[in-house]
Order: C-alpha cells, then sequence, then structure tokens
C-alpha cells in the first residue's frame, strides 16, 4: 500500500517554500474558519426567530466554509500529514483551552452574567470532552 499516491500527499503543505502564499493561505484560512462560526450562529439565530428552513441553509454553507478552511489548512501546512502528531496536538489544543474558559465563566458570573457564565461553562466542559475523546483516538493508534 505504500506506493500509493494520493492528491493530499501532493498538496500537504504546498507553500512550505513561499512565504508570502504560506500567508495568504493562512488568511483564507482564518477568513474561512471565521464564516463557519458566523454561517452557524445565524444559522441559530434563524431555528430561534422561526426559519428553520432558513437555518438548515445556513448550516449548509457553514460547512462548505469549513470544508474551504480545511483546505486551506492542508495546503498552508497546518496539518503535519501525520495523524497522531495532528491529534496529538488538537489534543493539547483543546486540553489548554479549558483554563481561559473558565477564567471567562468566572469574570461573566462576577458581572452578572450567569447565563453568559452557564454558556461559557458548557463550552468548557466541550472542550474537555474533545480532548478526553482526541485522547482515546491516541491509545487505539
Amino acid at each position: 500500500m505504500s506506493d500509493l499516491k494520493f492528491s493530499i500527499k501532493d498538496t500537504l503543505d504546498i507553500a512550505k517554500d513561499n512565504q508570502e502564499l504560506k500567508e495568504i493561505l493562512t488568511k483564507y484560512f482564518n477568513s474561512e474558519s471565521g464564516g463557519t462560526g458566523l454561517y452557524f450562529a445565524m444559522a441559530k439565530v434563524a431555528q430561534y426567530t422561526g426559519y428553520p428552513e432558513i437555518a438548515e441553509v445556513l448550516k449548509s454553507m457553514g460547512l462548505e466554509e469549513a470544508e474551504h478552511a480545511a483546505q486551506y489548512a492542508i495546503l498552508s501546512g497546518k496539518v503535519s500529514g501525520d495523524i497522531k502528531i495532528d491529534i496529538e496536538k488538537m489534543m493539547r489544543s483543546e486540553a489548554g483551552a479549558s483554563k481561559p474558559l473558565g477564567e471567562l465563566a468566572e469574570k461573566a458570573e462576577a458581572s452578572g452574567l450567569s447565563e453568559l457564565a452557564a454558556i461559557v461553562k458548557n463550552a468548557y466542559k466541550d472542550e474537555a470532552k474533545h480532548a478526553c475523546m482526541l485522547e482515546g483516538l491516541l491509545k487505539r493508534l
């Protein structure tokens, strides 16, 4: 199987020798990632305001933006091509997100914004869950 060639191997970090192109790809990655979040946020608002069909279109668009971001991540070398290394990196990132989220929840609570604190606490729990899930995947590799 090692003699098989796939296009992802040909495009992984394709701009590594051109810093200008790598920076442009990173900007597109950030833009598409932000677009993903905004489309999903708009979908939630559409659901809450009684437009479920609009929400579904917006979620679909958000998924397409995520696919674009993934492609730019591949092209700019944001992933290494070694799934174990990449999962370890993401596991550390997910685990590291918990402390600042905990601090944000405390600040929100201290400011009398208990609903914000509750939402952030849920995100905190999700990040911890993601880290645990990634750790479980690593054990299987």
